[in-house]
């Protein structure tokens, strides 16, 4: 365990500990902070897709950090490391660089995790991806849709239709930003498959952009055809 307490540093220097805080207090602030990441620019922290609670009813793209340091691995098998999960989600989602072993932040953050979920040992938790989008799914109900967008879209996106509270300016306002982005670039597609796509790919699989996916265990096809339905996409 010492190689991975020490491999997990994930703070720049600006987000310091305070001279009384214990080492969970500070890695409670370092997963909450988007400054965990090194670039300036970066926006979003641990806790814009991950849960630290049992009872967070966000449709969130990341599992729980409920657990998350006695799991034997992580990406649905494909990383056996804790940091190289940590690691992926620095340079795909928050824009910075792999972590330095040497910053002496890792034992707070480790600390916060062990917290979160104790010593007892978890299970490896699944991912399923959808590698290939022909269609989208069907219809669902519309009030769900809305329910669906306030926790799980909304965070990023901010409010439908004005975009009111999103977090980055880069996030398209739902849904009109997205179907006029997605009859510019596809034309031959109906804009609900491209945004099909878009959700289940996030910026993989050549789609691009930095937003994550959403496997088949974070979001029903039940609950994207309401999203669907709410924002008046038809497949």
């Amino acid at each position: 365990m010492p190689a991975l307490l020490a491999a997990l540093a994930m703070a720049s220097a600006c987000l310091g500990a305070g001279p009384e805080e214990t080492a969970a207090a500070y890695g409670e602030r370092l997963a909450a902070s988007p400054r965990l990441s090194s670039a300036a620019s970066n926006e979003v922290a641990c806790t814009t897709c991950h849960a630290v609670s049992s009872d967070d009813p966000r449709i969130l793209p990341g599992y729980s950090l409920v657990g998350a340091a006695k799991r034997p691995s992580f990406w649905g098998g494909y990383e056996p490391e804790l940091l190289g999960a940590v690691d992926a989600c620095l340079l795909f989602f928050m824009k910075s660089q792999p972590l330095d072993p040497d910053d002496p932040a890792a034992r707070a953050l480790y600390e916060y995790l062990l917290l979160l979920g104790g010593d007892v040992e978890q299970e490896a938790l699944p991912l399923t991806i959808q590698t290939t989008v022909k269609r989208a799914p069907p219809p669902g109900d519309p009030l769900r849709g809305a329910e669906v967008h306030r926790l799980g879209c909304e965070s990023c996106h901010g409010a439908a239709g004005t975009g009111a509270g999103r977090i980055m300016i880069d996030a398209p306002i739902l849904p009109d930003q997205s179907v006029d982005e997605a009859l510019e670039l596809f034309p031959d597609d109906l804009p609900a498959t491209v945004f099909t796509e878009k959700v289940r790919h996030g910026q993989f699989f050549s789609v691009g952009g930095t937003m994550p996916l959403f496997s088949a265990e974070t979001l029903s096809d039940e609950d994207l055809g309401a999203l669907l339905s709410f924002y008046g996409l038809q497949p």
